[in-house]
C-alpha cells in the first residue's frame, strides 16, 4: 500500500479512509485534496467508491493524519499486529470484521474485543467450534474468538492456576450472552453440572434484568460467577460446581422507571400468572407497557422458564410460590398512597391497603402505622414521630425495595446452594465477571456514580495488566527499552476514593444531622475545585462534573444522601420480620437485627462504603488469578444487525480502554514487522544496509530495534519512512522519465532498422518468389503448348487411322469379290492383315491413355500452382497483419523468419520437383518418339502394301488412292526430326517404295 493512504476526520465515520493526492498551504492554513470513501452505515468499505474532496486541517499538515495499515482490515486477527496503531485503524478493523461476520478480534493473547452482531451465527458456536478451541496448539492458529479466552482459562485451571475473565461493556453490548457462551465452553463434558449452572442464568435474568432505552435485556446488577473445577484428575479439570456473587442491584427500578423503560422482567410474568392487570400498578404504570416480549420471549413464557429453573435448582414448589407472592406484595405496596402537607393521610382505598398488608403478612393497621409513624428510640424512651406524606411514601418505597432485594438475594443463595461443589477442597476457580460498563446519560444519578467508580477501578487494573504484558513482550523480544509514562486514572481514583474524596465526603454528610446534597457538593468544590478532575456547576448547587478516564460525566446529586444511607428503618424491618408468611419473615429476620444494630451505631456503613469494600475484596481475589479480558462493543443504538454507528463505537472503545491499550502499546514500539517485512519497509532510510539486522543497526538511534523475531520501530519512524519513500518515488519517477525517453529513442531507431530489414527481407523473398512463379508459369505454358501439340497430332493420327481403316475396309471388300480376288496380289498369309489391324488398335488405345495421363498431370500442376498462390496469399495476409501492430510483429518476428525459411525450403523442394517433372517429361517424350517410330514402321508397311498392289497390277485408281492415303499418314513431317526418325532404326534409313519411285524417277 502506498504511504499516501491515510485517514481523515469525518463527522459520521469519525475516521474515513482516503488517498492523499495534493497538499497546499493557503494563508497559513493547510488544505489537502483527497479521494475519500464514505460507506453507508449498512455497507462494508469494499462496496464504496471514492469521491474527491478538499479538507482544511485545523492544525498541522498531512503528516499529522493517521496512516492506513498495510494489510486489509478484515485480515487482522490481532490489533497488536497492526502496523499502524491508532484509533482509526482499530475502528476500521472492527468495522470490516463486523460486516464479514467475524465479530471477534484479539488485542494480544489476553484481551478479546467482541462486537455484538445482533444475530446468532451458528457456525461460530457449534460443538465443532468449541472442540477446535479446546486445543492450545491449534488455538493460536485459529481466528480470534471468545472461545480462545475461555479455552486458555480452562488450560490454566488444569495447570493448577486460578483464572479470571472480566467481561465489560455498555448496556446492549452482549455481556450476558458472552458470559453464557463462555460458560457452555468451560462446562465441557460435565453435562449435569453444566445444566444446573446454565439453568441458573435465566433465573438471574428474570429478577435482575430489565428493558432500558439502550438494551431490551439489560443486566441491572454486577455478577461474579466462580466456576469450580476439580484438579485431582490427572490431565483434566472437570467442572464440579459454581457460585455467584452479585453487586449493586439497581433498587430504584423497583419503584419507578424512566419513560421507555420497564421494571424487572419477573414483575410482568408474575402479574400475568396472577391474572392481574400490570398496567394498574403504580410502580410500573409509568414505564413501557406496550412491550410484552423481550428478545422474542413473551412475559408469560419467560415466567414459565423461571419457574422451571427454580425446579431444576431443587427449589420446592412452596418456596417458588412464596417468591411470586413476595413480588406481588412489592407491586401492591405501591398502591398504598398518602396525602397531606405536614402530616400524612392515607389516600388509598381500604382494599388496596388490605392487599398490601396481606402481601407483607401483617394486619393493615400495623402496616399503615409503621409507614405513617417513625419511632425514635433514645436511651430512656421511644418517641413516635409522625411522617409527612413524602416521608411516608419514601418509607413505603424503602420497604418495597428492601423486600425485592431480599427476594433477589435469597434466589442467589438458593442458586449457590444448588450449584456449588460438594467439597471445597482441591478446587480451582475460573471467575467470570459480568459488570456494567461506563455510563453517561442526560441525567446521571447515584447509581451511575457507583457504576463509573467500579469501572475506574477495573480500568486501573486493566491498564496495569496491559503495561505488564507489553513489558513482557519486549523482554521476550530481548529489546531494551526505558519504561515510559502511560495514561492512568490515579487522579480520578484519588478524587473518588481518596482521603476526603467523593466517597468520604458523601459518607460524612450522611452522618450529619442536617446534612444535605448542597453541602456535599460545596465541600467537594472546596476540596477539589482547583484540580482538573472536578468542576462544580455554576448555577446548579447540586450538580458537579467528574473527568473520568472515558470522558467527563455530569452528576445530579438529588437524593444521594437517602440513597447512600439506604437503611430500612428498624420499625419497618421489625414489621416485615413479624410477618405471618414464613418466607417473608425469614427474609427479614436477619435484616431486622442488622437494622436495629445500625440504629444504635453512630457510624453505620453506607451503600458506597459497603460497595467500596466489596469492590476491594473482588479486586483482591482477581489479583490472585491470571486475568483475561473481554471488551464487548455495541455497534449501533437500534440493536439492528449489519448497521455500524462509528461515533458510538469510538466512544465505547475509549470507555472500554481499547484506545488506552493502543496508547500504552504506542508508548514503546508500535510498528512491528517480521524481519523480512521490516527490511522491505524501512530500507529507504538506509539504502546501503544489507539485511534486517544491518538496517536496524544503521537506523537505530533509539527509533528502531531488532528483536528476536521481529523488527520494531517507534511512531515517528513510519512518518520518516513515508517521507523517504516519497523522496525515493520522486527520484524514481524522474529517473524513470529519463530512462523512458532514452528507451523510446532507442526503440524508435531499432524499430526503423527492424522495419528496413524486414522490408528488404520481404522484398528479396517476394522477388525470388515472383521469379520462381514466373519461371513456373513459363514452364507451365511451354508444357501446355507441347501438350496441345501432342493433342493435335493425336487427333490427326486418329483421323488418319480412321481414313486408313475405311480404306482398308474398302480394300477388303474389293478383294472379297471373285474378279478382284483373282486379280489381287496375294500375301500368302492372312494372319498378317489381322495382326496389323490389332497392332493399330493397341497403338491408338495407348495413345488415348497417354493423352489422359498427360491431362491428369496438367491438372496436378494446376492444383500445385493454386496451392502456391494460396500460400502466397497467406504470406501477404501475414505481412498485412504484421503492419497492424509493431508490438505483435516484434513478438512474432522469429516465427515469421521460420516461416520464410520454410517457404524457401518449399520453393527449393518445388524446384526439385520441377526438375523431376522435366526428367519424367523427357522420358515420356522419348517414349513418344519411340511410338512415332513404330507408326513410321506401320506407314512403311502400308506403303509396302501399296507397292505390292502396284506390282501385282492392281487398279490404278485404287493405287492412286492408296498412295494419297499413305502421303497423308506422314506422321514425322513437321513433328519428328529426321535425326529422331533416323534414330528410330535402320529400317527408317532404307529407301522404300517412295524412295525407289523417286530414285527411279530421278
Amino acid at each position: 500500500m502506498a504511504e499516501t493512504e491515510i485517514y481523515v476526520p469525518d463527522e459520521r465515520l469519525v475516521w474515513a479512509p482516503a488517498t492523499l493526492e495534493r497538499e497546499t498551504v493557503v494563508d497559513g492554513s493547510t488544505h489537502i485534496t483527497v479521494a475519500v470513501r464514505r460507506p453507508r452505515d449498512d455497507e462494508p468499505l469494499a462496496g464504496c467508491a471514492a469521491v474527491a474532496a478538499t479538507i482544511a486541517l485545523d492544525a498541522g499538515d498531512a503528516s499529522s493524519l493517521p496512516l492506513q495499515d498495510a494489510r486489509k482490515p478484515r485480515a487482522v486477527e490481532d490489533l497488536v499486529g497492526l502496523d499502524r496503531l491508532h484509533e482509526a485503524s482499530v475502528l476500521a478493523t472492527l468495522r470490516e470484521r463486523y460486516f464479514d461476520r467475524t465479530p471477534y478480534c484479539r488485542t494480544g493473547a489476553g484481551i478479546c474485543v467482541a462486537v455484538n452482531p445482533y444475530v446468532w451465527i451458528p457456525e461460530l458456536y457449534g460443538p465443532a467450534a468449541r472442540n477446535r478451541y479446546g486445543d492450545a496448539e491449534s488455538r493460536a492458529r485459529l481466528p480470534a474468538h471468545v472461545y480462545a479466552i475461555s479455552g486458555a482459562a480452562r488450560d490454566g485451571v488444569a495447570a493448577g492456576r486460578d483464572q479470571s475473565v472480566l467481561v465489560s461493556g455498555e448496556s446492549g453490548a452482549g455481556k450476558t450472552e458472552t458470559v453464557k457462551i463462555m460458560l457452555r465452553h468451560l462446562a465441557g463434558s460435565a453435562a449435569a453440572v453444566a445444566d444446573r449452572v446454565l439453568s441458573s442464568q435465566p433465573l438471574l435474568e428474570s429478577f435482575g434484568n430489565a428493558k432500558t432505552v439502550r438494551n431490551d435485556n439489560s443486566s441491572r446488577f454486577g455478577k461474579f460467577t466462580r466456576l469450580q473445577f476439580a484438579t485431582a484428575a490427572a490431565g483434566d479439570a472437570p467442572l464440579v460446581g459454581s457460585s455467584c456473587e452479585t453487586y449493586l442491584l439497581e433498587k430504584s427500578r423497583v419503584v419507578g422507571q424512566a419513560p421507555g423503560e420497564r421494571g424487572y422482567h419477573c414483575v410482568y410474568g408474575v402479574a400475568a400468572a396472577a391474572r392481574a392487570d400490570v398496567g394498574a400498578f403504580a410502580y410500573v404504570k409509568r414505564g413501557d407497557l406496550a412491550t410484552t416480549s423481550i428478545e422474542g420471549v413473551a412475559d408469560a413464557d419467560r415466567h414459565r422458564k423461571t419457574t422451571a429453573a427454580l425446579a431444576t435448582l431443587g427449589v420446592p414448589g412452596s418456596d417458588a410460590a412464596a417468591v411470586e407472592d413476595a413480588v406481588l406484595a412489592v407491586l401492591r405496596l405501591g398502591e398504598v398512597a398518602f396525602d397531606g402537607a405536614d402530616a400524612a393521610a392515607v389516600a388509598s382505598s381500604a382494599a388496596a391497603n388490605a392487599a398490601a398488608a396481606a402481601g407483607v403478612g401483617r394486619a393493615a393497621g400495623d402496616v399503615l402505622d409503621a409507614l405513617l409513624v417513625r419511632v425514635v428510640r433514645t436511651r430512656d424512651e421511644a418517641v413516635r414521630v409522625p411522617r409527612s406524606a413524602a416521608e411516608a411514601t419514601e418509607a413505603r418505597d424503602a420497604l418495597a425495595k428492601e423486600l425485592y432485594v431480599a427476594v433477589f438475594d435469597w434466589l442467589v443463595r438458593a442458586m449457590n446452594a444448588a450449584t456449588r461443589a460438594a467439597s471445597p477442597d482441591g478446587l480451582r476457580v475460573v471467575g467470570l465477571l459480568d459488570i456494567f460498563g461506563f455510563e453517561c446519560f442526560a441525567v446521571n444519578r447515584f447509581e451511575q456514580l457507583c457504576i463509573n467508580y467500579c469501572n475506574e477501578k477495573l480500568q486501573q487494573k486493566f491498564t496495569l495488566d496491559l503495561f505488564k504484558a507489553v513489558q513482557e513482550e519486549y523482554d521476550d523480544e530481548r529489546v531494551p527499552w526505558d519504561p515510559v509514562a502511560f495514561p492512568d486514572n490515579e487522579k480520578v481514583l484519588a478524587l473518588l476514593e481518596g482521603r476526603m474524596g467523593v466517597v468520604d465526603v458523601l459518607n460524612e454528610e450522611c452522618l450529619r444531622p442536617r446534612g444535605s446534597e448542597e453541602a456535599f457538593v460545596t465541600k467537594l468544590d472546596a476540596l477539589h475545585g482547583d484540580g482538573a478532575k472536578f468542576a462544580k456547576h455554576r448555577y446548579e448547587p447540586r450538580v458537579f462534573t467528574v473527568a473520568h478516564y472515558a470522558g467527563p460525566v455530569t452528576y445530579a446529586a438529588d437524593g444521594w444522601l437517602d440513597r447512600n444511607k439506604d437503611a430500612l428503618h428498624d420499625d419497618l424491618a421489625v414489621l416485615a420480620a413479624g410477618s405471618s408468611r414464613p418466607f417473608v419473615a425469614g427474609l427479614f429476620r436477619g435484616r431486622a437485627a442488622a437494622a436495629a444494630a445500625a440504629a444504635r451505631r453512630p457510624r453505620a456503613k453506607t451503600v458506597l462504603a459497603k460497595f467500596k469494600g466489596n469492590l476491594a475484596s473482588l479486586l483482591d481475589e482477581v489479583e490472585r488469578t491470571e486475568v483475561r479480558y473481554v471488551r464487548c462493543v455495541k455497534p449501533n443504538g437500534a440493536k439492528a444487525p449489519r448497521r455500524w454507528d462509528a461515533a458510538l463505537v469510538a466512544c465505547q472503545l475509549r470507555c472500554a480502554g481499547v484506545v488506552e491499550a493502543v496508547t500504552v502499546t504506542r508508548a514503546g514500539y508500535p510498528n512491528r514487522s517480521a524481519h523480512g517485512d521490516f527490511y522491505a519497509r524501512y530500507r529507504a532510510l538506509a539504502p546501503g544496509a544489507r539485511g534486517a539486522a544491518a538496517l536496524a543497526a544503521a537506523v537505530a538511534g533509539g527509533r528502531h530495534a531488532f528483536g528476536r523475531t521481529r523488527g520494531l520501530a517507534r511512531r515517528r519512524s513510519a512518518r520518516r519512512v513515508a517521507a523517504a519513500r516519497r523522496l525515493v518515488r520522486a527520484a524514481t519517477a524522474a529517473a524513470a522519465a529519463r530512462r523512458g525517453a532514452v528507451a523510446r529513442a532507442r526503440f524508435a531507431r531499432f524499430r526503423g532498422a527492424a522495419v528496413a530489414i524486414q522490408c528488404a527481407a520481404r522484398r528479396r523473398g517476394a522477388v525470388g518468389a515472383v521469379a520462381a512463379l514466373a519461371a513456373e508459369a513459363e514452364e507451365r505454358a511451354r508444357l501446355e503448348f507441347q501438350l496441345e501439340a501432342l493433342r493435335a497430332r493425336l487427333d490427326a493420327e486418329a483421323s488418319a487411322r480412321a481414313d486408313a481403316e475405311a480404306a482398308a475396309a474398302e480394300l477388303r471388300s474389293a478383294m472379297a469379290s471373285p474378279e478382284r480376288r483373282a486379280a489381287a496380289p496375294q500375301t500368302g498369309d492372312p494372319r498378317v492383315d489381322g495382326a496389323l489391324v490389332d497392332e493399330s488398335k493397341r497403338m491408338l488405345d495407348y495413345l488415348r491413355a497417354e493423352v489422359s495421363r498427360l491431362d491428369r498431370a496438367r491438372d496436378g500442376l494446376e492444383r500445385e500452382n493454386h496451392r502456391l498462390r494460396v500460400a502466397n496469399d497467406r504470406v501477404q495476409q501475414a505481412h498485412g497483419a504484421a503492419h497492424e501492430s509493431f508490438a505483435a510483429l516484434n513478438s512474432h518476428i522469429k516465427r515469421l523468419g521460420r516461416t520464410v525459411v520454410a517457404l524457401k525450403r518449399d520453393a527449393r523442394d518445388l524446384r526439385q520437383a520441377n526438375g523431376v517433372f522435366k526428367d519424367e517429361l523427357a522420358m515420356k517424350q522419348a517414349i513418344y518418339v519411340a511410338e512415332v517410330a513404330k507408326g513410321l514402321r506401320l506407314e512403311q508397311l502400308m506403303r509396302t502394301m501399296v507397292d505390292v498392289c502396284d506390282v501385282r497390277g492392281a487398279d490404278p485408281d485404287l493405287v492412286a488412292e492408296l498412295r494419297a492415303m499413305a502421303d497423308a499418314r506422314a506422321l514425322h513431317d513437321g513433328g519428328v526430326r529426321d535425326a529422331e526418325v533416323a534414330a528410330g532404326g535402320e529400317e527408317a534409313a532404307q529407301p522404300g517404295f517412295w524412295g525407289r519411285l523417286i530414285g527411279r524417277g530421278s
